[in-house]
């Protein structure tokens, strides 16, 4: 009954004809410890690569149930530019001409953009979806700690729908005489990011180019990608020496469906231990922990207890994300923006 219930759902909308992938993708109840795949404005905002790979598996006890896996990777490049002072005009009195010398070049603030890729994989029941992307950030500074990053993220979708997955009771039924499909198209995310050491504020658009999606040529239903607006926000409050409490919420609406809302807080303990719950309103209660393992490692696990009515036949989700953390010369692992 638990697989028939996914199952069920997916179906109907598949044969009403509605759209069908607008809540298709999966919430990813880590996003705090990896901004950068909701918004592709965190490209670069840190002075480290950032490699992040993650698993999950919601709705634990349901066959055919959302599951994803993804990779993503993001690094900033800085770069100074350097012109000639102009000389100074020499004196019009002969006898105070006197040799001048080399003026300095002059530095401009550093230029910093950032560059990104990711791939994401996701199932759920009879459909899956593959994303291949790269990303491009430009960070501006605004004042000596202020910044504002403005990025686009810019891949390759991948739709699949598997009829051959879903039992049938009648084998001529005219909505699933279509056999195996799938189709690629161009997909392109936006984002922005206005971020200082003590808090940061964002906002991304996901799947502008609202592409139509047709699986199958012979029939009438249509479909289409929904678009996406995220609103993020976050803080760091010092708790004595070594702790920090960081608040921070997101907020997804989305046509056709309810504003999902989430908040949350975490207690990082000297950049190396951290716990937290968070809650998403009308779904579930996340709990969330994850530690340091080295200056280059972190590892982290959440579980979100569902406050639904599939709490009756599901025991939850639970995501795993490990963390990659490349310094560059100079700079501390935990000399980070987001303490992620």
């Amino acid at each position: 009954m638990r697989g028939a219930a996914i199952t069920i759902l997916i179906i109907l909308a598949w044969v009403s004809g509605v759209n069908l992938h607008a809540q298709q993708r999966l919430h990813y109840n880590q996003y705090i410890l990896n901004p950068y795949i909701v918004n592709p404005a965190f490209g670069g905002s840190e002075r480290f690569t950032d490699i992040k790979a993650g698993f999950q598996s919601q709705w634990l006890g349901f066959d055919g149930a959302p599951r994803g896996v993804f990779l993503t990777a993001h690094s900033q490049m800085m770069k100074r530019m350097t012109y000639p002072r102009p000389l100074p005009l020499p004196s019009r009195s002969q006898s105070q001409i006197q040799a001048i010398p080399e003026p300095a070049d002059i530095e401009t603030p550093p230029i910093i953009r950032g560059i990104g890729a990711t791939i994401v994989s996701e199932t759920s029941g009879p459909q899956s979806v593959t994303e291949v992307s790269g990303s491009y950030t430009a960070h501006f500074q605004l004042s000596n700690q202020l910044k504002l990053g403005i990025g686009t993220n810019v891949g390759m979708l991948n739709f699949t729908f598997d009829p051959t997955s879903i039992f049938i009771l009648d084998n001529n039924d005219i909505a699933f005489t279509s056999a195996y499909a799938s189709v690629w198209m161009i997909n392109v995310n936006g984002g922005a990011l206005l971020y200082h050491p003590k808090f940061y504020g964002g906002v991304s658009l996901r799947q502008l180019l609202q592409n139509k999606l047709i699986l199958d040529l012979s029939s009438t239903r249509k479909s289409a990608l929904v678009l996406h607006y995220y609103f993020m926000g976050g803080c760091k409050l010092p708790v004595g020496e070594k702790l920090l409490l960081i608040p921070s919420a997101i907020v997804n609406l989305t046509a056709g469906a309810p504003p999902s809302v989430d908040i949350g807080a975490r207690i990082i303990y000297r950049q190396l231990l951290m716990a937290g719950l968070g809650y998403r309103h009308g779904e579930g209660a996340t709990a969330l922990a994850g530690f340091r393992i080295s200056d280059l490692l972190s590892l982290g696990y959440s579980y979100e207890y569902p406050l639904t009515t599939l709490r009756a036949q599901s025991s939850g989700t639970h995501s795993l994300i490990l963390g990659l953390r490349l310094t560059k010369q100079g700079y501390a692992a935990g000399n980070n923006y987001f303490w992620q």
